[in-house]
């Protein structure tokens, strides 16, 4: 079984944005994280060859490292400068092809979405340009065969997908527990030779990709400043005062 994970990579929002991609502290999207960790456990439970992929700066080599140093077998990154600027659409449009260039994958496993750009929108729109069936907002799924059934969360609660393979499926962050790099995954990481594709590798035209192919235009942008606020800590005694002056209102709420 072949599984192929999309990631990200994101700002450690913990380190401060300054706005220049060069110098902020960049992190796995903590979605495609999560869905690292289902691939992964699939390669212990049915033997699965897990490759990640990301598309980005040539910084983000250190983040597809990572992967393999938590236990991916392989890694590839999607890089040039014709791509940035991509939105959702070329983005898609880009990984589409690449999927067809490397081939062979019975999953795709990605996050929901970013916590960057929360649009949620890569996933189901790769799934449509390769022509695989998808599941976004999964939970859970249980693997019986070439069957997938998935858990999703849904407006209304949660129901039950069933998908056959090959199949795509987007997962929400929090559902596991990451496992942590190994000290043999980080030898291998430091020697490991990650595979680069270009424009060129690609091969799309110039005009489907970066800001050329992207309809979204982005008129403005700002940075929000957060201030600090001093928390206040309560004392048992006047915990147990401000619940019972809650309890208060409450119940003359309710005389009303």
């Amino acid at each position: 079984m072949n599984i192929l994970v999309l990631i990200k990579a994101v700002p450690a929002v913990s380190g401060g944005l300054d706005g220049d991609q060069k110098t902020t502290e960049l992190i796995i999207n903590p979605a495609d994280l999560a869905a690292l960790e289902e691939a992964l456990q699939l390669k212990t439970s049915h033997r699965a060859k897990v490759t990640v992929a990301t598309m980005g700066i040539q910084r983000c080599e250190q983040l597809l490292r990572e992967c393999i140093a938590r236990g991916a077998d392989d890694a590839v990154l999607i890089t040039d400068r014709a791509f940035a600027g991509s939105d959702t659409c070329a983005t898609s449009r880009i990984l589409a092809k690449v999927v067809e260039l490397m081939g062979g994958f019975d999953l795709i496993f990605c996050g929901r979405k970013s916590t960057d750009g929360e649009t949620g929108q890569v996933g189901p729109e790769l799934a449509v340009r390769i022509n695989m069936p998808y599941v976004a907002n999964c939970t859970g799924f249980r693997l019986d065969g070439n069957r997938l059934y998935c858990n999703c969360l849904t407006d209304n609660g949660s129901e039950e997908v069933t998908l056959m393979l090959p199949s795509l499926v987007t997962f929400r962050n929090g559902i596991n527990s990451p496992r942590l790099p190994s000290l043999m995954g980080l030898r291998r990481a430091n020697q490991f030779q990650v595979r680069t594709l270009n424009f060129d590798a690609v091969g799309l035209p110039r005009e489907l990709t970066g800001q050329a192919g992207s309809p979204t235009i982005v008129k403005r942008s700002i940075r929000k400043e957060f201030k600090k606020r001093q928390a206040v800590v309560l004392s048992v005694s006047q915990m147990e005062a401000a619940i019972e002056r809650i309890r208060s209102y409450v119940r003359k709420e309710d005389a009303l």
